[in-house]
């Protein structure tokens, strides 16, 4: 199943955000200076949004799977949702200004609209839409 590696690459993404969070705060304590709290406090935003939007995100790449999506739909909706956590995580390091938070959630809920629409095309037992583009490019890919 092509979802459980997309499952370890946004676990590892999440433990070693974890881990950096855990490190800016004990340097935080061991230097007695502020700067690493505010960058904590930034940087857990991005651990945030990996644990809102990942687990709704995987069970719909895992029902497209089982519906029988080709493999390369499936590796373009993963790596979708890793470059939107990535895109996301980053944004925070960086003033307000910076856009890649806001490419982040385009590309995210571009995933969840792409994989609702499979897996609605799936139950409604359609496995050839001449007239649907994504269906039609889908079917040229299988």
């Amino acid at each position: 199943m092509l979802t459980s590696l997309y499952v370890v690459i946004m676990a590892t993404l999440y433990i070693g955000h974890t881990w950096y969070l855990i490190l800016l705060k004990r340097h935080a304590r061991i230097r007695q200076v502020d700067w690493p709290m505010r960058c904590y406090d930034r940087a857990s935003h991005g651990r945030n949004f990996v644990a809102q939007y990942t687990p709704l995100a995987l069970i719909l790449l895992a029902m497209v799977e089982i519906g029988g999506a080709p493999a390369l739909a499936m590796h373009g909706l993963g790596i979708m949702l890793v470059a939107a956590a990535l895109l996301h995580c980053h944004s925070f390091g960086f003033p307000a200004r910076n856009s890649s938070g806001v490419a982040a959630m385009l590309l995210v809920t571009s995933m969840y609209a792409i994989t609702m629409t499979l897996a609605l095309a799936q139950y409604a037992g359609v496995d050839d839409l001449p007239n649907a583009p994504l269906m039609a490019l889908l079917a040229h890919v299988r």
